[in-house]
């Protein structure tokens, strides 16, 4: 049944339920239903297929949600596999205690963000049309420099010419939207790939050891611009020109290994059983009985699907704090007081007889009203016997309704002409009848009604 008590448990059950899904959901892992770029994907870009291959292997092997910093002080392989720039421009500070970590035994394997978006800052992002001219920012670090490698630089190429890759022209939105359907239903085309012959030297030589091809994009692949200090330990390919070109860099570091790799992409699941991809991904990350460990914070899984984390942008958390305020004050100004009794109500006339009751005692305090009173009760009568002999409307003489009824019923029709008499005499009279004459003129007329309807 429908009634506001009913209304109001029913809405603070649905809001129970609510918060309890929240929290439900806020405690599983945020892996986006496999669609991210990152170790729960399970598309085509995405990196489930390595984490799989090493727990198949019998290889220990975890995601970190939380900040990277949770390694410190483990033996294990910390992976950042293409982590975000514009994370890395807003938390380097894990990055820089990564690096201390390192020097003391700690080992990563890093393969940075090449992209076009990796050299901007999301303030740079937001702030397309300034108001005003912006201060001069510092430059962006990549994570690969966080971790103590200022002079590395990434650079891409045609894996076949070795030249620059043909740029693209910029992205419409039909092109983004074209582009966002394909990955939701799994059905974009696979991008063409290319098997390069590669070879190790160094101390990556001897783990890197028996791989000759891996695949790599066909149209761009990114290679290492290594710098000072030179690297301990590489991985190469040559182009069609015979020049040779960087893709994975071993650098010491205090105690520790810092390796990066330039191709992030021959992790991915749709390249990962191709030629030696798989090989080559568990001789870089697994060493002797050292864990696993791949880093999704810098992917973002931590403020993925977390309304929380709106708080920390301002313009999120002051339309937020503006609504709670808004909220608290409409509470406020409906809420119950508590305080000195209020003076009972009055009840007022709840059923109908109470009211018959009180409208006759208010038509009898009139002088006309007993007149009045007598006359419509008269001509209720009349009209009746009238109806009970079946006479036409027009009969209302008393005599000729009398003189019809007596073939019937003699002395009612004498009662009713008495009564009849009587209440004419009592309404011609100046002043009105007492109460208790009305009172005894209503019970002779009602005694000439018919039976069924007396009274």
């Amino acid at each position: 049944m429908l009634t506001a008590r009913n209304v109001v448990i029913t809405t603070i059950a649905i809001a129970v339920l609510s918060i309890a899904w929240m929290a439900y959901s806020l405690s599983r892992p945020p892996d986006s239903g496999g669609l991210g770029r990152d170790s729960y994907g399970t598309r085509a870009e995405g990196r489930r297929g390595i984490f799989e291959v090493l727990h198949t292997l019998g290889i220990p092997a975890d995601r970190a949600i939380g900040p990277p910093t949770s390694v410190i002080g483990r033996e294990a392989t910390l992976v950042l596999w293409q982590p975000q720039a514009e994370l890395v421009h807003v938390e380097p500070a894990y990055l820089r205690e990564l690096s201390r970590w390192v020097e003391s035994g700690g080992r990563v394997v890093i393969a940075p963000d090449s992209r076009t978006a990796a050299d901007r800052s999301i303030r740079a992002i937001r702030q397309k049309t300034p108001k005003k001219p912006a201060k001069p920012e510092a430059p962006v670090k990549s994570a690969a420099e966080e971790l103590g490698l200022p002079h590395l630089k990434l650079r891409a190429i045609d894996p076949k010419t070795g030249r620059e890759p043909t740029p693209k022209p910029e992205p419409t939105t039909t092109d983004e939207l074209q582009r966002l359907r394909a990955i939701l239903t799994n059905a974009g085309q696979a991008e063409p790939t290319l098997a390069v012959a590669v070879q190790s030297a160094g101390t990556l030589a001897r783990s890197l050891g028996g791989i000759s091809k891996i695949q790599v994009p066909e149209q761009s692949v990114s290679v290492i611009e290594p710098g000072q200090p030179a690297p301990d330990g590489t991985l190469t390919f040559h182009d069609e020109k015979g020049q040779s070109h960087l893709l994975a860099a071993s650098y010491r570091k205090g105690r520790g290994e810092l390796i990066v790799v330039s191709a992030p992409e021959i992790a991915d699941n749709r390249l990962l059983a191709q030629s030696d991809n798989s090989v080559l991904m568990v001789r870089l990350l697994a060493l002797g009985d050292r864990p696993v460990v791949f880093d999704e914070f810098y992917h973002g899984l931590t403020i993925r699907g977390n309304p929380l984390w709106l708080f920390a942008q301002p313009g999120y958390a002051a339309t937020t704090l503006a609504l709670i305020a808004a909220i608290m004050v409409w509470i406020w100004r409906e809420a119950v007081f508590l305080g000195p009794p209020l003076d009972p109500t009055p009840r007022s006339r709840r059923t109908l007889s109470e009211y018959v009751d009180a409208m006759a005692r208010f038509l009898n305090a009139g002088p006309t009203s007993r007149p009045f009173l007598l006359r419509e009760f008269r001509s209720g009568v009349v009209r009746s016997i009238r109806d009970e002999l079946h006479l036409p409307p027009s009969s209302d003489q008393v005599e000729r309704i009398a003189a019809v009824l007596a073939r019937r019923d003699p002395i009612r029709a004498r009662k009713l002409v008495e009564a009849i008499t009587a209440v004419d005499e009592a309404l011609d009279h100046k002043h009105p009848p007492r109460e208790s004459a009305a009172i005894g003129l209503f019970a002779r007329l009602a005694q000439c009604l018919p039976e069924r309807i007396t009274p």
